[in-house]
């Protein structure tokens, strides 16, 4: 061959060949593929090369694959996004893959990693579903800081995690905002300064007096004190505290009362337990009656402040000695404390007086048949409500649990079991095998945020949420006759009638109507903890575009396994629970039976009151048919009506701190959906919207604060607005999908 031949033939292998350089940091093809007319090869990710041969390579992916699950049981690894969503979930920090798209036939549709399960479903483009396995959520633990700045374990299921995440979220882009301001977490623990049994409460201005001479001066004062006051205390405590938290027996409380204030001759004295127990009942029972124009001045507040006093200062006694009236004096201190923004305190007391509780075998009603048939009724009384008030906090507060419920027996007490009859279960036993539902939605929540490593567990629980929820309906349809409430007032659009109201009242027991609501209050706020965080996400979705959006609110009894009919159907059971919660509130306040001070009604109501606010954000898909759009008018209208009536309830009835956080966060709540609303029916931009609210005196801080000013707003509202509220609920779910979280925001002190 010619050299010149051979020559031109070389070229352009050798400029191939050629390594490519840049110059600096330029994005620019080099020159010598510039000169060559080829794409640039060193714009390509480098690829990552295996060394070694197949079959080791291959025994290399076997021990990897093999470490992975044994470090990560029953979760899926089937596919990469499964491998980066395990990796980012443990907190590993995982490579950035370009992974293709997925197409229509392997589309897949995530539910929320909601507090109280996780459910994940898979559907082809077909319409054919399947039921997918429940993936656990392992989010890190999350420390909320109190209002001393010490922080706080805070769980799953808890109500302040998401409060916490929102206002971070606010923080970002107004610190000095009153929103990112608001500390929720007071209610973990009370500033000193705003305790309800703080010293500048009580005008004294005397020195320092030792324990005795503080005891001396309490039964100095209920030995001058008229009987009918004393009477009044006595009263307040037991019809208001004692008749939802049964822990006493009036008749055995006065007795001991007589014998504390007048003991005679040298007959043994109470023990530390009663002596707190008296104590702490006074002091409930000041505390209710801190109003009563029957007693003097400053009279229920010494008394009040003298009592909780001695009572904090048995704690050293009550805690290292193990006896019933131990534990029903730390858990009267529990309430008094959780009722105050201290649920902390409350929730240490209460897991003490549970260790003490089974210390003395109280879990066990099978084996105190050879106790007395007084004393047996009074060890299942106290266990049944300390029971009740523990799964209650775990639930609110995401801890976990000091009692095991496979090792727990709950028999009726001997008197229900002598009057109840045959055919019909006792109210207590209706109630124990709620609190069983409870206990199982605890465990399930806590199975799936369990940590990363290997836990064993012999039984595994029921995570579904569709199952969970068909089991806690399945307690509801066996409600005997007489413990159930007309649909007639549970299923009202708007309000129970008056008619309705007065007839069930006439023909109810004055004596059983309260703990029967309160029955129903209970179960339908379990139906809200399990299923909002569906209604969150139907909530958010509704903004998106999809062709395939369907009205979730007119089927709310639609058990569609499909995933989105599955998500709209828990979220309407969410809204459905939330009225019924409501029409039972009014039902309690028709009757004139509202407790706001020491007992649970109005978080009830405040959780109810979340959950109708955020249906007010659903967002109308635009294709829907008129008689939709119609439907959904009344529906807002009706949800509307209710949540101004539940604020004028809570304003009426909110008589303790606690009470009055909820009844604050509520109106936060209600502002910002009010400003919401009123954006979306003027159809104005962003900034018009903005500055109309602060001339008409409406606080937009909190509402504007929430915008992502940085992410574009393609998805409008259905009259082609952008809402800034719909817009951080967007954010908020980008962030954090927990409503265990949310419900912090619903001010759940949680309280729950």
């Amino acid at each position: 061959m010619p050299a010149l031949n051979r020559l031109k033939s070389s070229i352009p292998q050798n400029r191939r060949r050629c390594k490519c350089i840049r110059r600096g940091s330029s994005d620019e093809d080099c020159v010598a593929c510039q000169r060559s007319g080829i794409p640039c090869v060193s714009s390509y990710q480098r690829k990552t090369r295996l060394y070694g041969s197949v079959e080791t390579i291959r025994d290399r992916i076997h021990c990897l694959e093999a470490l992975v699950k044994g470090a990560f049981p029953g979760e899926p690894i089937n596919s990469i996004p499964a491998l980066l969503e395990l990796g980012r979930k443990a907190g590993y920090e995982m490579p950035k893959l370009d992974l293709p798209q997925l197409t229509g036939d392997e589309q897949r549709v995530e539910l929320p990693r909601p507090e109280n399960a996780n459910h994940t479903l898979a559907y082809d483009g077909n319409g054919s579903d399947q039921r997918g396995c429940i993936g656990t959520s392992q989010r890190p633990p999350q420390l909320v800081k109190d209002s001393r700045g010490q922080s706080h374990y805070i769980g799953p299921s808890a109500s302040l995690a998401f409060f916490a995440d929102l206002r971070s979220l606010v923080s970002e882009q107004q610190p000095s905002s009153c929103f990112a301001a608001d500390t929720l977490t007071e209610s973990l623990e009370a500033r000193q300064s705003s305790s309800t049994m703080s010293t500048s409460t009580v005008n004294t201005n005397l020195a320092p007096i030792t324990r005795d001479q503080e005891s001396s001066l309490v039964k100095e004062q209920l030995q001058k004190m008229p009987r009918d006051r004393l009477l009044a205390i006595i009263n307040a405590f037991f019809c208001t505290v004692n008749a939802d938290f049964p822990l006493l027996d009036r008749g055995c409380f006065s007795n001991k009362l007589e014998s504390y204030i007048y003991p005679i001759g040298y007959i043994e004295g109470l023990d530390d337990g009663w002596v707190a127990c008296i104590h702490a009942a006074l002091a409930f029972g000041c505390w209710i009656l801190e109003d009563d124009a029957t007693f003097e001045a400053d009279e229920p507040a010494m008394l009040r402040f003298r009592c909780w006093n001695l009572t904090r200062g048995a704690l050293a006694s009550l805690l290292t000695t193990c006896t019933v009236s131990n534990v029903q004096a730390l858990l009267l201190m529990a309430l008094f404390l959780h009722n105050n923004n201290d649920r902390n305190a409350a929730w240490t007391l209460t897991g003490s007086a549970a260790r003490i509780a089974i210390a003395l075998g109280l879990h066990r009603s099978d084996i105190d048949e050879s106790l007395r048939l007084t004393e047996q009724d009074s060890r299942r009384r106290v266990w049944s409500t300390l029971f009740t008030f523990e799964q209650f906090l775990c639930l609110c507060l995401g801890r976990p649990s000091v009692i095991d419920g496979r090792e727990v027996t709950l028999g009726p007490s001997p008197e229900e079991s002598a009057t109840a009859l045959p055919s019909h279960p006792s109210h207590h036993q209706v109630a124990t095998d709620l609190q069983r539902q409870v206990n199982r939605l605890r465990d399930a929540i806590a199975f799936l945020h369990r940590p990363t490593s290997p836990v064993s567990s012999i039984d595994t629980p029921v995570t579904d949420p569709i199952s969970l929820l068909t089991r806690l309906k399945t307690w509801e349809t066996e409600l005997p006759t007489y413990l159930i409430i007309p649909s007639a007032i549970l299923d009202a659009c708007t309000i129970p009638r008056v008619a309705v109201l007065e007839a069930f009242n006439a023909g109810y027991p004055p004596a059983q109507l309260r703990p029967t609501v309160l029955l129903h209050l209970t179960y339908n706020n379990l139906v809200i903890q399990l299923t909002r965080p569906y209604l969150l996400t139907v909530i958010s979705m509704s903004r998106r575009h999809n062709p395939k959006q369907q009205y979730p609110w007119a089927t709310p009894d639609n058990t569609s396994k499909n995933v989105q009919k599955g998500a709209e159907y828990l979220a309407s059971s969410c809204v459905t629970a939330a009225m019924r919660s409501f029409n039972l509130l009014i039902l309690l306040d028709h009757a004139n039976r509202v407790n706001g001070k020491t007992s649970l009604d109005l978080f009830y109501g405040y959780s109810a009151g979340m959950v109708l606010l955020l249906r007010q954000l659903w967002v109308m898909p635009p294709d829907l048919p008129k008689s939709m759009w119609q439907l959904e008018d009344a529906a807002q209208r009706d949800v509307q009506c209710q949540v101004a009536r539940l604020q004028s309830l809570l304003q009426e009835n909110a008589r303790c701190p606690t009470m009055q956080r909820f009844k604050s966060v509520l109106q936060k709540f209600d502002e910002a959906v009010l400003a919401n609303g009123q954006l979306r029916r003027r159809g104005e931009n962003d900034k018009v919207a903005s500055l109309n609210l602060a001339q008409e005196g409406i606080e937009p801080l909190e509402i504007s604060q929430l915008h992502n000013p940085n992410s574009s707003d393609q998805y409008g509202t259905m009259l082609g607005s952008p809402s800034l509220w719909q817009d951080s609920l967007q954010t908020i779910t980008q962030y954090s999908l927990d409503w265990s979280n949310f419900e912090q925001f619903l001010g759940s002190m949680n309280v729950a």
